[in-house]
């Protein structure tokens, strides 16, 4: 029981040293606005090269190159998504700071809302 007891003791004291490391509130606020930023940037692009894509895609199917149309706006979309950091590079002044996980999820929201737009007029 002496032994529990003692062990109980140690562990409490493990307990009460502990505290919570300093969190920069102000750092914090700073980097969500700056990710939101270039958030807005990427959501932006993708409704301009998803209208462009849609504009492309219906003009080839008027003219019946609608295959050839559709390549060409799917090759402008990936130009546009491969450029997109160098937009965000010299339209941003803090982009040199961000990590690659913040790299990966505005390519990837580039991406999948372009297609998801362009899908969704092609559709309408």
């Amino acid at each position: 029981m002496a032994k529990k007891a003692k062990k109980k003791l140690e562990e409490d004291d493990d307990y009460k040293a502990f505290h919570f490391p300093h969190f920069d509130v102000v750092e914090f606020i700073h980097y969500e606005l700056e990710q939101t930023s270039a958030t807005v940037m990427a959501v932006v692009a993708a409704l301009a090269v998803a209208i462009l894509s849609w504009g492309l895609t219906v003009y080839g199917m008027g003219i019946q190159l609608e295959v050839a149309f559709a390549l060409v706006s799917l090759m402008i979309g990936f130009v546009v998504m491969g450029l997109f950091p160098f937009l965000v590079r010299w339209a941003r002044e803090k982009a040199p700071t961000y990590r690659t996980g913040d790299w990966a999820t505005l390519l990837l929201i580039y991406l999948f809302l372009w297609l998801g737009i362009w899908n969704l007029l092609l559709n309408a």
